[in-house]
């Protein structure tokens, strides 16, 4: 298999607060199923994709920190490592759609069907539209338009509704020098803080505001190299947050793998953002460790302290998350993940979560994901919590 690391080829946010106090308040209690029904898989990224050798997302997406649209070379790849195997053959359709090469495009539909307490149901989770515009030889733009379903429960028509639910979840000019390895990019995305993992009800996204609320206009500085990879990133409110809500501040990220040679690394990441209500300081570690093609560990510890704007009240918060992932074939991967979350008073929240998952990738384009979820709160068997899920993910056009 060709590992060429360097070939060169992440909205209108939920209103959850009316006043300032409010917005506190709600902003610990967002309920994990509603998070899950609008958020989970927004971007498809695969850390886990060291074990192969790669270290750079560049080597398989347009994005320098992973996931969205699929360069050519990641769709082979993914082609090559899928059930089915064999070589990526492009449509004609495809072809034909961009115009001698200037434009690639892409969709991301996810179906989803749970059992959640005594909730049992069917529903569209995610549905995208991705493209990629190479304007010269070295600017670029990226979009990514999405519909998102609303929660459960709520009184939904489509025709009435529909275009409320139309996110942009990104539009980033993008900048490349040359083939040195670095990026400016400009415009709405995603921030690259973490392991960058695809399911956003993790504790360590879903209660840090990562990749979810972190939708944000940004001007970023990407770079990597073999063993180095780093963002600095200063960023603004997006204009669509709730009155209050917008935060600005900058993020510094960095990977570091010791060994050209060994599947190892290792980084950190700082958030500091502030909004009219409440500032932060993330502060986090982050590791990938593969002992052979089969086994992949990810793990991440974060901190996050905040201050209250209006009484100076500052709290901390401890979200801790490890990933065991085996392969015993490239297509199916078995996974545990156990989590934590700890948070001071008044905000006081103690809760653990286990889960086993399962996923096939039958082709290149089509995934099946299985999910059963344990979670303890207070860690008292009392308060489990169990949720069983199976997914549908197509990533392709």
């Amino acid at each position: 298999m060709k590992k060429n690391i360097f070939p060169r080829p992440r909205l209108t946010t939920i209103t959850l607060f009316s006043n300032k106090q409010f917005r506190i308040q709600r902003y610990f209690s967002i309920a994990g199923f509603v998070l899950l029904s609008f958020w989970s898989g927004i971007a498809h990224a695969e850390p886990e994709m060291i074990r192969h050798d790669y270290f750079s997302c560049m080597a398989c997406h347009y994005s320098p920190h992973g996931g969205g649209l699929l360069t050519p070379y990641g769709r082979g790849i993914a082609q090559a490592l899928s059930y089915q195997g064999g070589d990526y053959e492009e449509s004609e359709l495809k072809q034909k759609l961009s115009f001698d090469g200037l434009m690639d495009q892409g969709v991301q539909v996810r179906l989803a069907a749970l059992t959640h307490g005594e909730i049992g149901k069917a529903f569209p989770m995610q549905g995208d539209y991705l493209n990629h515009t190479q304007l010269n030889d070295n600017l670029s733009l990226n979009v990514n338009i999405g519909e998102i379903p609303p929660p459960a429960g709520s009184d939904y028509t489509f025709d009435q509704e529909f275009l409320k639910q139309i996110i942009l979840r990104k539009f980033v000019v993008s900048y490349r020098p040359g083939e040195d390895g670095t990026e400016i990019t400009f415009g709405r995305d995603l921030l690259p803080v973490g392991l960058g993992l695809d399911d956003h009800t993790y504790f360590i996204k879903k209660y840090n505001r990562l990749n979810v609320n972190d939708v944000v206009t940004q001007l970023g500085y990407y770079s990597w190299g073999p063993q180095l990879l780093y963002a600095i990133v200063g960023y603004a409110p997006s204009t669509e947050e709730s009155e209050g809500n917008g935060e600005a501040g900058g993020v510094l990220s960095f990977e570091y793998k010791p060994m050209v040679q060994k599947n190892y690394s290792f980084g950190g990441h700082v958030l500091k953002g502030r909004t009219d209500a409440i500032s932060r300081t993330l502060t986090g570690l982050m590791t990938r460790l593969s002992f052979s093609e089969s086994i992949v560990i990810l793990a991440e510890l974060d901190h996050t302290q905040r201050e209250l704007a209006d009484t100076g009240l500052s709290f901390g918060q401890w979200t801790r998350f490890l990933k065991a992932s085996y392969y015993p074939m490239d297509y199916l991967e078995t996974a545990l993940t156990m989590e934590s979350l700890e948070r001071e008073t008044p905000f006081e929240a103690g809760v653990s979560r286990t889960a086993l998952r399962s996923t096939l990738r039958a082709t290149g384009q089509l995934s099946f994901i299985f999910i059963f979820q344990n979670q303890f709160t207070n860690d008292t068997a009392s308060n489990l919590d169990n949720m069983l899920m199976l997914q549908v993910f197509y990533n392709g056009f």
